[in-house]
């Protein structure tokens, strides 16, 4: 896990820096590009102006799903419901060696190293426990396997497409070393009645040698930065990109 984090602050730390110091990042209409998720699923994206932003994210309004997910502030509710799945070990005398060993529901314990000090909130229904020190920190209760840090998921950022085949995915860094979001997409499997994970956008590039155009380099930062994000049909969205600059995106999913 701690491994998996060091990876993911070093991508996004790279592509912050890009993007904090590129001031071209107005409205210049750069043309559409195109990046692979995997060998099912390409994604299409072109900028697109402020007004035509606002336009089409008024007529959406419609088609967006509310996040319901049942969450957990409370420490103290929420160790009284995991009851003795979590158990804190070390020193108390010495909170620097505490630690948290956790029976996964797969009937397999795993020591993990935080502790309750940290929690920031858990998901009862996902089973999902989310811990927050310098870094923010998922811990999935369902499954002792460490998870890819290309997955790791805050069910805060969870925005479903109309027709809830597709679904938004991400995780806040919130870290000293780096700022912004590692965004991913799911599919819906009626057969395994869950999300699966199909790409991540933080990687788009990692295929290849170079990054080729401007404007694929402006729209591999700007994944790392999305704040608002509009279905606008089943396979199609638009993003706003946060910062001191404000700049504008159609996405579409594709088939191969």
């Amino acid at each position: 896990m701690k491994k998996s984090i060091i990876t993911l602050l070093t991508f996004a730390l790279a592509f912050t820096t890009f993007a904090q110091f590129d001031n071209d990042f107005e409205y210049i209409n750069p043309g559409i590009v195109e990046f692979a998720l995997n060998e099912h699923y390409f994604i299409r994206v072109r900028q697109i102006s402020e007004n035509e932003f606002y336009v089409r994210k008024e007529e959406a309004e419609h088609l967006q799903h509310q996040n319901n997910h049942k969450v957990i502030t409370d420490r103290e509710e929420a160790q009284k419901l995991l009851k003795d799945r979590i158990r804190e070990t070390g020193e108390d005398d010495d909170p620097n060696s505490r630690n948290l060993e956790i029976t996964h529901k797969d009937g397999i314990t795993r020591l993990h190293y935080t502790d309750w000090r940290f929690f920031y909130a858990y998901y009862p229904e996902l089973g999902i426990l989310m811990m927050r020190c310098d870094a923010t920190s998922v811990i999935d209760l369902n499954h002792s396997a460490e998870i890819d840090f290309r997955k790791m998921s805050d069910p805060a950022l969870h925005n479903l497409s109309p027709d809830k085949q597709w679904r938004l995915n991400g995780f806040s860094l919130d870290s000293p070393a780096s700022e912004g979001r590692s965004h991913f997409l799911e599919k819906w499997n009626s057969k395994t009645n869950q999300f699966e994970f199909v790409g991540n956008f933080s990687l788009l590039a990692s295929d290849r040698d170079t990054v080729t155009t401007d404007s694929e380099s402006k729209v591999i930062s700007a994944f790392w930065s999305i704040m608002d994000w509009f279905w606008v049909g089943n396979s199609k969205a638009i993003f706003g990109v946060g910062g001191y600059w404000r700049s504008y995106f159609e996405m579409e999913i594709i088939a191969h």
